[in-house]
């Protein structure tokens, strides 16, 4: 690939100096695929790195102030139950495709930046606990 680029700096450097150069290259197909193929892969390229870089910004949490998500445990496709934390204080929803529903306020606060096994464990004692009010 380098070798490539190379040869597309000389022709820029080439045409830029030597305009008369310009009329006289026509483009054959050995030397128009490799220039396709080039600018495909750098566009390819800047598109992974701009998404890389959207998610390790996490621009869509910027302008929430007061709400976290801690964790989140998918159910299913559709379903899953989110701990959010609102102000220091955490709750525990289950969110659905058509609508979210408050299960638990959250007596003692999960831990944040943990493991998974550690979270798994603070959801089955949550679980505990609703199942016993019920």
């Amino acid at each position: 690939m380098g070798c490539a680029v190379k040869r597309l700096l000389f022709a820029f450097c080439l045409f830029a100096i030597f305009p008369q150069a310009r009329a006289q290259a026509a483009p054959t197909i050995e030397t128009a695929i490799p220039t396709l193929l080039l600018s495909l892969l750098f566009v390819v390229f800047i598109i992974f790195v701009l998404a890389a870089v959207i998610k390790r910004s996490n621009l869509s949490t910027l302008g929430v102030k007061g709400l976290k998500v801690v964790t989140m445990l998918p159910l299913s496709t559709r379903e899953k139950l989110v701990v959010v934390d609102v102000n220091g204080k955490q709750v525990l929803l289950g969110v659905t495709q058509h609508n979210i529903n408050l299960i638990k306020e959250l007596d003692e606060p999960l831990p944040q930046n943990v493991g998974n096994a550690v979270l798994n464990q603070s959801f089955k004692k949550i679980f505990e606990q609703v199942k016993q009010r019920d």
